[in-house]
């Protein structure tokens, strides 16, 4: 029984110290390119009906066996030729950019 224990806290202490030397990303320092660039072009989306949902969510919340609703689909036709705003890097790297306030 002694010896199950002392091996438990040996593991436990073994994975608590490789645990605090684990990083997920290796950082090389600076600035992504994105965060010194102006805000991008925002397209905002229309509200969704809440009435219209509320009365649907107080029938569907009856059944128990489906998930609680979390969010609204929102058709949206964005693609890069018309939304957005593209930046050319120095580097030659192209950068497109769109912000969607909902």
């Amino acid at each position: 029984m002694m010896k199950a224990t002392i091996r438990f806290i040996s593991l436990t202490f073994s994975i608590l110290c490789l645990g605090s030397v684990a990083f997920a990303q290796i950082e090389h320092g600076g600035t992504p390119f994105g965060r010194s660039l102006p805000a991008p072009t925002f397209i905002n989306l229309p509200a969704p009906n809440v009435e219209k949902m509320r009365a649907e969510d107080e029938i569907n919340d009856r059944d128990k066996s489906i998930p609680f609703r979390f969010g609204a689909n929102i058709s949206v036709d964005i693609n890069s030729d018309d939304h957005g705003t593209r930046t050319l890097a120095d580097n030659g790297d192209r950068i497109w950019r769109v912000g969607i306030r909902s």
